[in-house]
């Protein structure tokens, strides 16, 4: 791990994402950036892995943000070696409680955000 990039989306809530970079960070990574829509959330997780670790917030949902994530991480670190497709949209509910909007949602944050960031 010497020496890469790893881009992380999805890391705001912490817990397996953040368990994921620590360890990219301990292996040596030059740069961890943890991308999510909750700006002042990422902030704080990035922040609390220290200095090699950093924020950059985006909606993988939205293709203009996805570029626009790659290109700062590429200006400020250098070419992205690693990409944890992290980000997740969940609902608790039953099937039959889950709307038609919320499922949309779940489909754009987990299928076609993959997909713009690949």
């Amino acid at each position: 791990m010497s020496g890469k990039v790893c881009l992380i989306t999805g890391g705001s809530r912490g817990g397996m994402l953040k368990e994921i970079a620590k360890e990219y960070l301990a292996h040596g990574a030059k740069a961890v950036v943890l991308m999510s829509r909750n700006k002042d959330k990422n902030e704080a997780v990035a922040n609390s892995l220290g200095p090699n670790c950093h924020s950059e917030p985006g909606d993988v949902s939205k293709v203009e943000s996805c570029r626009n994530v790659v290109a700062n991480v590429i200006q400020k670190f250098g070419p992205i070696d690693i990409l944890v497709n992290g980000a997740a949209g969940n609902f608790l509910a039953t099937a039959e409680k889950l709307s038609a909007n919320g499922m949309k949602r779940v489909l754009e944050i987990d299928t076609i955000g993959t997909f713009n960031m690949s």
